[in-house]
């Protein structure tokens, strides 16, 4: 099922929900421009405080964890590329020391302020799930890290409740949910 974070007032506190990279990027990345975004990161934020005040807990993975440190490092890249009018790549920003440095304090603040919010859950990734993983491509618009989040075998190891409940802002998760036949996977997006 997928449930609109605007419309779900009410959780039992009993359910666990595990909290995708992209809502943890809009929640704790404050570099936010653009209108669009900063309403997104209010809706998501407001979503996850109604929960903790509710009593659920909250969950992410290691490998989102990882997900999020990359994309902020990204977009630290990309905005030091804007403001100085270059094109170098990555590889290169990684050499800056100065930038090095500002890029480690930003993932620091991220990773303290998201220890004390959630759950970590530490995946293994075996080659039967990379196996699976490419055998169903086809029938999902997944990419591999989202993939891991939902596949049962790796849902197993997930302290949740009767359903796994999945906060994202990831549009294939919508996508995929229409040739789901998995009951017990609810996401709650905008």
């Amino acid at each position: 099922m997928i449930y609109s974070i605007d419309l779900s007032d009410f959780v039992p506190p009993d359910e666990h929900f595990f909290v995708d990279a992209n809502v943890l990027y809009f929640i704790y990345y404050n570099d936010q421009n653009f209108e669009k975004t900063k309403m997104k990161a209010d809706a998501y934020r407001k979503y996850i405080k109604n929960l903790r005040n509710n009593g659920n807990p909250l969950y992410i993975s290691a490998l989102n964890l990882q997900e999020l440190l990359h994309v902020i490092e990204k977009a630290e890249y990309k905005k030091y590329c804007r403001n100085n009018n270059t094109r170098i790549t990555l590889k290169e920003y990684r050499g800056y020391q100065n930038e090095r440095i500002a890029v480690k304090n930003k993932l620091q603040s991220t990773i303290q302020q998201i220890y004390s919010d959630y759950f970590i859950t530490d995946e293994t990734v075996d080659f039967e799930t990379i196996r699976l993983l490419i055998q169903t491509y086809d029938r999902h618009h997944l990419d591999p890290i989202d993939f891991l989040a939902v596949c049962p075998k790796c849902r197993k190891n997930k302290s949740v409740c009767r359903n796994f409940n999945l906060i994202t802002a990831d549009s294939d998760f919508k996508r995929n949910m229409k040739f789901k036949t998995d009951p017990n996977i609810n996401v709650y997006t905008l």
